[in-house]
């Protein structure tokens, strides 16, 4: 079983967090989702053949802070930029604002209208109830540059996990 935390579907890559008992799990729900996405692809395309560059890579959580911290960068940072903001140069709120627009996150389940069944947020409403509490984590962790593939981050002090 896999439950899903949170996602960010950018255009030409993916970014999840979920739970999984085992690694067996998480390559198995990879191959049904890429697969599934693949085959999508292809009926509305007409396309063929492989839709994903590369294989899927992960990265274990190994603490509460660490999962707090690939909530954050996924459902804020990333969906900023989906929504076509530059997360190296905008403010924290701007970053908030862009990323409640962008419709392929899980930013929308938490604290917009979408309540998609998918998505277990019972564990991180509790950690961050509201988007006030979940920009108060952000403003309280260690303003230090970190270096990510598209420059530092010293604004918003974000670790970048590459899930």
């Amino acid at each position: 079983m896999v439950d899903i935390f949170s996602f960010c579907v950018l255009e030409n890559h993916l970014h999840l967090q979920i739970g999984v008992k085992s690694a067996t799990d998480a390559s198995k729900f990879m191959q049904r989702l890429c697969t599934g996405i693949t085959v999508s692809w292809q009926k509305k395309t007409g396309g063929s053949g492989r839709m994903f560059e590369a294989t899927y890579r992960r990265k274990l959580i190994k603490n509460e802070y660490q999962s707090r911290v690939v909530f954050a960068y996924i459902n804020i940072k990333n969906a900023a930029e989906g929504s076509g903001i530059d997360a190296n140069s905008a403010s924290l709120g701007e970053l908030i604002a862009a990323a409640m627009r962008h419709k392929f996150s899980s930013l929308q389940d938490y604290y917009g209208e979408r309540n998609l069944p998918i998505i277990r947020r019972d564990d991180f409403l509790e950690k961050f109830p509201t988007l006030t509490t979940l920009e108060a984590f952000v403003n309280s962790r260690p303003k230090r540059g970190r270096r990510t593939k598209t420059g530092s981050d010293p604004a918003q002090g974000l670790t970048l996990f590459g899930v």
